[in-house]
């Protein structure tokens, strides 16, 4: 499993139809991509957001972001007061009850 964490820091809150924008690209373009397995938004701050998605592998993680790209560069980045962070990895610890389901069914 393969997580993607990237932290959005914007210029203004964001609005509750905002938050709604980006929800709706995740069901409609990244949940629906190969490897998907799940996507968390975190409201920082009124002004901030940290995203988490994990995927079954860094291949389709690449993937993911690809597919929302030019949706990020055209909504997102220009409401932000900061460059994107993302970092990324091979998920070594995880304590959720799914996960640990799925691993001991392999």
């Amino acid at each position: 499993m393969y997580a993607v964490n990237t932290r959005f820091r914007f210029r203004t809150a964001v609005s509750d139809s905002f938050r709604q924008a980006i929800e709706q690209v995740v069901r409609d373009q990244l949940a629906r991509a190969p490897g998907f397995r799940c996507f968390y938004a975190v409201a920082v701050s009124d002004r901030e957001l940290v995203t988490f998605h994990v995927w079954d592998n860094q291949a389709a993680a690449q993937q993911g972001l690809h597919l929302v790209g030019d949706w990020i560069s055209e909504h997102l980045e220009p409401e932000l007061k900061t460059a994107i962070e993302r970092c990324s990895g091979e998920i070594v610890i995880c304590l959720a009850e799914a996960w640990n389901d799925q691993r001991s069914a392999s």
